[in-house]
């Protein structure tokens, strides 16, 4: 690939691609599905894939491995280790190229971003969760000590009554007006 081709960035077939990496188109599609988290690409609704040109590094890596015959999971880490960055590739339609669906791009930085502030998001959710945990036990406390209270309210009326209707109870009958 040319220094021009990479800072155009322009939108390959995957036929062009597998053209100059001497592999079958099948081949490229292929890497795509499975490696789709580090290649950039578009595909039409017939089925067509357009691979952009700053991806055919990643593609050369993953030929040169597949060659060697080894295995998806292991090309996947080695894919992470020599630093090749993950895409994260989210769909819209454009009725200007209906053929075509839009690709919106988000690279790692934007994801270690992203992953940072819900990181923090997340902290003062748990914080608010404490706080809220703590209010409802003072809710809790203060239900209980008021209900304690009201039963000894009720205990202290029970006993007044009964220390009435004793009282009435020990007068005489003829005395009781």
């Amino acid at each position: 690939m040319k220094e021009g081709e990479k800072l155009s960035s322009k939108w390959l077939t995957a036929e062009e691609v597998a053209k100059q990496l001497n592999v079958s188109g099948m081949t490229i599609k292929r890497y795509v599905k499975d490696f789709n988290d580090f290649i950039e690409y578009k595909q039409e609704a017939k089925g067509k894939y357009y691979i952009n040109s700053n991806s055919l590094d990643v593609l050369m890596f993953i030929c040169k491995l597949a060659k060697r015959s080894i295995r998806k999971n292991e090309i996947r880490i080695r894919l992470e280790n020599e630093g090749f960055s993950k895409s994260l590739v989210i769909d819209y339609e454009d009725t200007n190229e209906p053929a075509i669906q839009k690709m919106v791009v988000v690279r790692e930085d934007d994801l270690s971003t992203l992953t940072k502030q819900t990181t923090e998001l997340i902290k003062q959710n748990n914080e608010l969760y404490q706080r809220l945990d703590n209010i409802e036990s003072r809710i809790k406390k203060q239900d209980e000590h008021f209900m304690q209270t009201v039963r000894a309210i009720q205990e202290l009326k029970q006993i007044q009554l009964e220390t009435a209707a004793t009282q009435l109870s020990k007068k005489k009958w003829w005395k009781f007006w």
